[in-house]
């Protein structure tokens, strides 16, 4: 979970156009006096931030999380059915020109924009 920020709605169903589609709920909260969205995983207990800029972006899609056996970290993805059912992480999905994403404070489970850098393999094995 999040800290040190404060919640400035409740908890809302994002709108999915069929209706026997798995949704995710939403709201936004404040951190340092910025403005983002939270969203729930299928997993209940587990939720992502992101910026509001990219409310267009997760509201299309259902959300999972993924916990990488490697570093103990979550990620955020998605299915394309566009892309036969494709696995679509968040962060390549808010930065496709990047190659290789690095999120800063090391959880992937933050995708807000500052927390996101390009980076190279070399780079990203540092962490």
């Amino acid at each position: 979970k999040f800290k040190d920020f404060e919640v400035l709605s409740g908890w809302t169903k994002l709108s999915i156009i069929k209706p026997q589609k798995k949704s995710n709920s939403y709201r936004i909260v404040e951190i340092d006096a910025t403005l983002f969205l939270e969203v729930s995983t299928q997993k209940p207990e587990i939720t992502f931030l992101t910026d509001l800029n990219n409310f267009n972006l997760v509201k299309n899609y259902t959300w999972y999380c993924h916990k990488n056996k490697n570093d103990n970290t979550y990620y955020i993805w998605t299915n394309d059915k566009n892309q036969n059912y494709k696995h679509l992480q968040l962060h390549r999905m808010i930065c496709p020109e990047w190659k290789m994403i690095d999120h800063v404070n090391r959880c992937g489970l933050d995708n807000h924009e500052s927390n996101l850098r390009e980076t190279t393999h070399q780079e990203n094995m540092l962490n």
